[in-house]
């Protein structure tokens, strides 16, 4: 059962939507360029988008080039057709009048190399990652698992992981506390319903005893002494009228 929650598409998808991993950030070097995990990107800098970035259908790409002075950005859709593009003259975009979705301000950056930004439908995101990831028992009689993701940044990797173990433990806390609850509302159903069925048969069992002319000594000890209290009482009260009537004679 947790082979199957953790491999589940619904837990996956909450995970690649609340931490974001359809957003991708790129450092674009002379060989090859590399995926980096969000923090990686740049030095110190502060990124917002214009959209909601969980709802897109299809893929937007920016490339931010950097200059002398400034950047320029450059959007591109998912065929890789440029969008729109803007020169800035400093190192933020928010000081400047432009049509792009994003603002991007850089306080901080000591590799001037290219970077890009790819942002994925959270449908395909949440595929690709599901692809890269194992779970499996650690032996054969063994009741631990172990969890596995390929990925070529394992910064991004070590993330995801912990991200999917976090949710997998509120998940089971949930269903701790679920199954806590609907045993409580059992007991509670279960208790009414035997207390109906007591009464019914303390009902039947005095009407059994009617019909047969039968008595109860308990009750019937009972009945008799509560009789016996309320002659005391009555009795006591009499002659405390009776003392006072004298009294006053």
């Amino acid at each position: 059962n947790d082979m199957n929650i953790l491999n589940s598409y619904s837990l996956h998808k909450k995970t690649v939507v609340d931490f974001d991993f359809n957003i991708s950030y790129y450092i674009v070097g002379n060989i090859k360029t590399s995926q980096l995990e969000k923090s990686e990107w740049i030095d110190d800098y502060t990124l917002n988008y214009k959209f909601d970035t969980d709802t897109i259908k299809s893929e937007i790409n920016f490339e931010i080039k950097f200059l002398n002075s400034g950047f320029m950005i450059y959007q591109f859709d998912d065929n890789y057709e440029e969008v729109a593009s803007h020169r800035f003259m400093t190192m933020n975009t928010s000081e400047f009048e432009h049509n792009l979705p994003i603002e991007l301000s850089i306080n901080q950056i000591t590799n001037l190399e290219d970077r890009k930004i790819r942002i994925s439908p959270t449908d395909k995101t949440t595929k690709t990652f599901k692809k890269g990831f194992f779970v499996s028992p650690m032996g054969n009689n063994s009741d631990q698992l172990s969890l596995k993701m390929n990925h070529p940044n394992k910064n991004i990797a070590s993330k995801y992981l912990t991200s999917i173990m976090r949710y997998f433990d509120e998940d089971g806390i949930r269903d701790r506390q679920l199954e806590y609850t609907r045993t409580i509302d059992f007991v509670d159903v279960r208790s009414e319903i035997l207390r109906k069925e007591l009464d019914i048969i303390e009902l039947q069992k005095q009407n059994f005893k009617q019909i047969n002319n039968l008595s109860d000594l308990q009750s019937d000890a009972s009945i008799n002494i509560e009789q016996q209290f309320v002659y005391n009482s009555e009795l006591f009260n009499a002659e405390s009228q009776l003392i006072l009537a004298n009294y006053l004679l």
